[in-house]
């Protein structure tokens, strides 16, 4: 019984809906269009329950971290207990469109956003320290390109030096674009090769299985 709700079922439920959306998206089939609307539908509550899951699983923690004070951290779970308190019951008194919430979000929420991502700028620095060492061929040719993109970004540069405009935008659209194409395409196959995988049950990862 245990093999088949925790691995059988859910690999043909898989299969199942799986083919059912593929077979829905390269063909037109009416028949097919109330059922697959309806499995959209169980997708977007199963994501629903998905995330009230996530947010009661973070709490329990977060409460879990302030009861055994272990370190320091447990600090940090009291602010999460707090925003998350704090945005919840506001959300649900007042909704997402009121003035407090709009406050809070504006005023809160994006500062902090903006302090997390300008932080990573000292970890970037690092990290490029570290890389832009002309060590090989490759190593100087990413050198001077990001070089050439950093002079191209600075205004002053390019009011005194025009030329470098269309040396920049030549190496952004040939060269840039196409490895950018490159990879998209690389990872394209790799999710549809995945994706097969995920279907016909070879992949088992998500149901917490080694293959």
């Amino acid at each position: 019984m245990t093999y088949i709700t925790k691995t059988l079922g859910p690999v043909a439920i898989t299969f199942v809906v799986g083919v059912l959306i593929t077979f829905a998206f390269f063909f037109n089939v009416p028949a097919l269009g109330p059922l697959e609307t309806e499995v959209y539908n169980w997708g977007i509550i199963i994501s629903c329950y998905a995330l009230g899951l996530g947010t009661l699983t973070l709490l329990l923690n977060s409460i879990k971290r302030v009861k055994d004070r272990k370190g320091t951290d447990w600090i940090f779970a009291i602010i999460v207990l707090v925003i998350l308190g704090t945005f919840s019951f506001q959300g649900i008194i007042s909704g997402t469109n009121s003035p407090r919430y709009q406050w809070l979000y504006n005023y809160i929420l994006l500062p902090l956003n903006a302090t997390m991502y300008a932080s990573t700028v000292f970890y970037l620095s690092s990290a490029y320290f570290r890389v832009f060492r002309a060590r090989n061929v490759a190593a100087v040719l990413l050198l001077i390109s990001s070089v050439i993109f950093v002079l191209f970004n600075m205004p002053l540069f390019t009011y005194f030096v025009p030329q470098i405009i269309p040396l920049a935008t030549w190496i952004n659209d040939v060269i840039v674009n196409g490895v950018y194409r490159t990879i998209i395409i690389g990872v394209g196959i790799g999710s549809l090769l995945m994706a097969y995988k995920v279907i016909i049950g070879v992949e088992r990862s998500h149901l917490g299985k080694e293959n």
